[in-house]
């Protein structure tokens, strides 16, 4: 619990719900992983403090950390944005899906 407060006071959140705790706890657990992590939540919640999170406790840390926002910008620059991350020497099939409320696109590298 001591670990929890201390992350809430160096990340500046403030609350002590159940909810809160175990969304933080959960963070703290995937951090030194390599697994994909979708959070999601209401407007205002909070939701970019959990990949902050998740980031200064993993073993990338000293990379850089660019926190993209996909509701408020279109498919094509997402597409175009993965595209570019990508290694050139390897080639990039998008597999697209969308449904009523969302975009799904899935990416393989080989």
């Amino acid at each position: 619990m001591e670990n929890l407060q201390a992350l809430k006071q160096r990340f500046g959140i403030i609350g002590n719900d159940i909810h809160l705790n175990r969304a933080l706890e959960k963070a703290v657990r995937v951090a030194p992983t390599d697994i994909s992590v979708l959070v999601t939540g209401e407007s205002g919640v909070g939701k970019e403090s959990i990949p902050k999170i998740i980031h200064s406790l993993s073993h990338r840390k000293h990379a850089k950390y660019i926190a993209v926002n996909c509701g408020a910008i279109s498919i094509l620059i997402i597409l175009f944005f993965i595209s570019k991350t990508c290694s050139k020497k390897k080639k990039l099939n998008v597999k697209t899906k969308t449904t009523r409320k969302y975009f799904f696109a899935k990416y393989f590298i080989y």
